[in-house]
């Protein structure tokens, strides 16, 4: 199998993208990469403190790459900080890169543009998967999470902090994306059948953070 780096945001996506690239026996993930606001320490938007993330990765046997980004970091700031990672793992003889993105056509040819540039590949497990079907998928493999951020012109805060599930993504209101491809939520995967065991975490109020009104994900 070819050896691959995965992007993992701890949320649902890049979870069942693992899940598929195992399925798959294509590839061979040799490390995550996660972005991590650098004055908050947690995933931006999603809530997910980075120790939470990197129980994550011990969890799943996999080493860690951590991407520290400003507060409202720039397509700049980002090139800036992951291009340097991406010209190391080239020199180690790894090309290929996997995402968890599912319809957005727009960011799927900018991480393809971005990519090039250095000669890599980007992969799409997920692409053009039903949003519901996903959902299915997520809860019949036995992985579990937690929303941790919704989108607050779409979703009001009774719909943070439950637990990810099919009867929850067809109780959302009309309009939003049952797997949140649009950015109308955020999820913690605390536990994944990849995963040695549960991980631990306590919930919080949701508070505004721009768009979103986010609960912080925490250890106990």
């Amino acid at each position: 199998m070819k050896k691959a780096v995965l992007f993992w945001s701890g949320g649902k996506d890049s979870a069942l993208a693992l899940h598929r690239i195992k399925k798959e026996n294509q590839f061979q993930i040799v490390s995550l990469i996660t972005t991590i606001n650098k004055n908050s320490n947690r995933v931006p938007f999603h809530g997910i403190n980075e120790k939470q993330i990197v129980l994550q990765a011990k969890l799943l046997g996999l080493p860690l790459l951590r991407v520290y980004l400003p507060n409202q970091a720039s397509n700049e700031d980002y090139e800036s900080k992951v291009g340097g990672i991406l010209e190391s793992f080239k020199k180690k003889g790894i090309t290929d890169f996997i995402f968890g993105d599912i319809f957005l056509k727009d960011i799927r040819e900018y991480r393809e543009n971005f990519l090039s540039r250095y000669g890599l590949a980007a992969h799409f497990p997920l692409w053009e998967s039903n949003s519901t079907d996903l959902i299915k998928e997520f809860e019949e493999t036995g992985h579990k999470a937690v929303i941790t951020a919704v989108l607050k012109e779409k979703l009001e805060e009774k719909y943070l902090n439950k637990e990810l599930s099919l009867e929850y993504v067809k109780n959302l209101p009309v309009g939003v994306d049952h797997a949140g491809e649009n950015g109308e939520y955020h999820s913690f995967v605390y536990y994944s059948p990849y995963f040695k065991m549960r991980v631990s975490f306590s919930k919080d109020v949701g508070r505004d953070e721009g768009p979103y009104l986010v609960s912080n994900i925490r250890e106990p």
